[in-house]
């Protein structure tokens, strides 16, 4: 056999596959063409209308918080460990989503605990956990909850400051409380 005969079958092999890659391209292109008229409207006539819908408008959270009339620093002063002092403040929701309260307080100082619950000043201790470093829910004055306070509503809640055991004389602290808010669902 000569290399001439012995190459011929190979060659043959090649040719048919580039005639069947060729052919499959073909009618790959072909189908393309012809679908491609396929789809769209065939009505004579077609219309659209818009409509007006109004305008989308988010509610808010906004929060406020006061002291109410007659606060006064002194009331924190000269306290003795175990003793505490109670003050009014307001929570004013100003917004229109109805709101979860939390408190915390930051008094940088181990000698005394910040106390806050809804509801008036009763001259007896709160039983709230101290708020210190914490965030923990604002209770109802009953302790059976965390409140939740409407859009458009006001609370008044009661700040206990109270010196701990671990309180030293002459000790002072300046101290921060901050009320957050967080969207219920209606």
């Amino acid at each position: 056999m000569t290399p001439s005969h012995a190459s011929t079958p190979h060659r043959r092999g090649r040719w048919r596959v580039r005639h069947l890659a060729l052919t499959a391209l073909g009618a790959t292109a072909l189908l393309t063409v012809a679908l491609s008229g396929v789809g769209g409207s065939y009505a004579l006539w077609q219309d659209s209308a818009t409509v007006d819908a109004g305008t989308l408008t988010t509610g808010t959270a906004e929060l406020a918080a006061r002291w109410a009339s007659g606060h006064s620093d002194a009331a924190w002063s000269n306290l003795l460990p175990g003793e505490w002092a109670q003050q009014e403040f307001t929570l004013d929701n100003t917004g229109s989503a109805s709101l979860e309260l939390t408190v915390a307080a930051s008094t940088g100082s181990e000698g005394f605990e910040v106390r806050a619950s809804a509801g008036e000043c009763g001259g007896t201790p709160l039983s709230s956990d101290p708020a210190n470093g914490a965030r923990l829910p604002l209770m109802s004055p009953s302790g059976t909850g965390a409140v939740v306070l409407a859009g458009g509503t006001v609370l008044t809640g009661c700040l206990e400051v109270r010196a701990a055991a671990t309180s030293t004389p002459a000790q002072e602290a300046e101290f921060t409380v901050q009320f957050d808010g967080q969207q219920v669902a209606p």
